[in-house]
């Protein structure tokens, strides 16, 4: 996955960013007008991540990309809603898998 930093200038400080929750900023997001406003967008929600949320954020746009080229979304809408469906299964996963056991229990 490709920082999204790279392709704008992108500073951590700048408003209205800067004073956004997550939760505010995940709002543009579902509104975002194409991919380099979200992400721009998502820039801005990394920053205000912890680590933990980073990976699950990570996973997130990565099963994301994967359905939208599986169901060769067209368009915001499509787009929206299997990203929005891709970061509700990684929230899911990431609070409830369970941790990898000794193999002689699997095996």
């Amino acid at each position: 996955m490709s920082d999204p930093a790279e392709s704008f200038d992108h500073d951590p400080a700048a408003e209205p960013y800067a004073s956004m929750t997550k939760l505010e900023i995940l709002d543009l997001m579902e509104r975002a007008g194409g991919h380099d406003e979200w992400e721009r967008l998502n820039a801005y929600l990394i920053d205000k991540m912890t680590s933990r949320e980073m990976e699950a954020h990570a996973r997130a746009v990565q099963i994301g990309r994967f359905l939208v080229g599986l169901y060769e979304a067209d368009g915001t809408e499509q787009c929206a809603f299997l990203c929005g469906l891709a970061g509700r299964l990684a929230a899911e996963v990431a609070a409830g898998m369970p941790p990898i056991e000794p193999p002689e229990v699997v095996n």
